[in-house]
């Protein structure tokens, strides 16, 4: 994960330092900024694209991969399109358009956004999306604030 400045002009004129963050494919765990990240930044970008490594970083992190840095990418978004391809269309779209709309944390999501946010992230489900929903009601407010 790289984190970085980026400068933000505001309609109004107004400059702003906004922080962002970087992750590379093999950094990827699925969990609920990084899901949130790769449909921001990733999702719209052509099969096998990743979001470009930014410029004048301090990045002092150095890694070997036995893999090309292609396949990585191939196999992180394989995994996080099938990850949303388990879920029902509308929370599905739910989650995309919202994320895509400018809301970047989870807390911010619709409820049907953060429940399939919920489903997505960690270890892969081995239940659909009904009986993993029906399972974890009772749990649901805890879950999710």
């Amino acid at each position: 994960m790289i984190l970085y400045k980026v400068e933000v002009t505001y309609e109004d004129g107004k400059k702003h330092n906004d922080l962002c963050i970087w992750y590379s494919p093999c950094e990827i765990i699925f969990n609920y900024e990084q899901n949130i990240w790769i449909i921001e930044n990733v999702l719209p970008l052509d099969y096998g694209e990743w979001m470009q490594e930014p410029l004048n970083c301090d990045s002092e992190e150095t890694t070997v991969s036995c893999s090309a840095t292609f396949e990585s990418i191939c196999v992180v978004m394989a995994e996080f399109r099938d990850r949303l391809a388990h879920l029902p269309i509308d929370p599905r779209e739910s989650l995309v358009d919202e994320v895509q709309g400018g809301l970047r944390h989870h807390r911010l999501l619709s409820r049907p956004a953060k429940r399939a946010l919920v489903y997505i992230s960690g270890k892969p489900r081995k239940q659909s999306y009904g009986e993993w929903q029906w399972q974890n009601k009772h749990r649901d407010k805890k879950r999710i604030k």
